[in-house]
């Protein structure tokens, strides 16, 4: 994308050939006004990267035209170009933030280095501003990846040091809402004998996750066990323009699956606008579904070992998987 430069003088004649000087370098999109009141408006419709101004206008001087977009806090890089300078005005040109000072007639090549310099200067700003921002988002998915590491472990322990079902489900779900930062959480199991869906736990945000026995008939449940895969949906309203916009208030649907086949579902909701659920959330979601599904098998186990001395292999065998996840 080209850098755009606006060009204000009341003069036509030079005003021209500012314009058709930097046109000429074939680097820039170049536009150009007459008066600091028309600069504005192209401002405020338009991104310029630099100004370059004359000074002495009528209605408006070059002065009052960057006084006004400082005032707006809009702080754009520009040059001044006068036919009569003075220190008292040049000293209020650099405190305006003027990063050049031309006095006219201003030769190409002087004021094609002005140019290149001022934008250099804008370049550096910008990459750093971008750096900046991309260290801020490494920042945060740093974070987020050391809250699902330290959830999964927990989640992990618990799984391999209880044998009591609810804690699990209550440590899993506490643990979907944290992971992810959504405002509530879930844990429901099909109920085979009665062909029905039970919640298991339930947490909201700030409160501790609780278990509870209740049936649900939610479609999204229902359509996350049946396909086996996640169910992500964000919710649409009718705005009174009639035109469908994304509320921020979304769900995630994730199966849990036993052996290759679902057994429930573990779901997170968020009504957050800045913190909508994605597909990405999916994968923490699903390792915690998968401790869901081990702890269950292993409450299997446990009950069939007192009957039946011949589950002791696969007990063994789900021992360790559980302790290699648990690492």
């Amino acid at each position: 994308m080209r850098e755009r430069i606006l060009v204000v003088d009341d003069q036509e004649d030079v005003r021209d050939y500012l314009y058709y000087t930097l046109v000429s370098l074939e680097k820039y999109d170049v536009i150009a006004v007459e008066s600091g009141a028309e600069g504005l408006k192209i401002i405020e419709n338009e991104r310029i990267d630099l100004i370059v101004t004359d000074l002495q206008m009528p209605e408006m001087t070059g002065l009052e035209m960057l006084g006004i977009l400082k005032e707006r806090d809009q702080q754009i890089p520009s040059i001044l170009a006068t036919g009569q300078g003075s220190e008292e005005t040049a000293v209020f040109a650099f405190h305006l933030g003027i990063l050049d000072y031309l006095i006219k007639p201003i030769e190409p090549g002087v004021l094609e280095a002005s140019v290149e310099k001022a934008l250099h200067a804008t370049r550096l700003e910008r990459e750093r501003i971008d750096l900046l921002q991309e260290l801020l988002h490494n920042n945060d998915n740093l974070q987020q990846r050391a809250r699902e590491f330290n959830v999964l472990y927990g989640v992990g322990q618990t799984v391999n040091t209880s044998h009591e079902l609810e804690t699990i489900y209550n440590r899993v779900v506490d643990g979907a809402v944290f992971a992810v930062d959504a405002d509530e959480g879930g844990l429901v199991l099909w109920d085979e004998k009665n062909s029905l869906f039970r919640v298991c736990a339930t947490k909201e945000k700030g409160h501790e996750a609780h278990t509870i026995t209740r049936l649900t008939e939610s479609k999204l449940v229902d359509r996350a066990y049946r396909t086996a895969q996640p169910v992500l949906v964000h919710k649409e309203l009718q705005s009174t323009t009639n035109e469908r916009t994304i509320s921020p208030e979304s769900s995630l649907h994730v199966p849990i699956l036993s052996r290759g086949l679902p057994i429930g579902v573990l779901y997170v909701t968020s009504g957050q606008s800045n913190a909508s659920l994605n597909y990405a959330d999916t994968q923490i979601l699903a390792a915690l579904a998968d401790y869901v599904a081990l702890a269950i098998r292993h409450a299997e186990l446990q009950k069939l070992l007192t009957t039946e001395s011949d589950g002791l292999h696969e007990w063994q065998a789900l021992e360790d998987e559980i302790g290699n996840l648990a690492l």
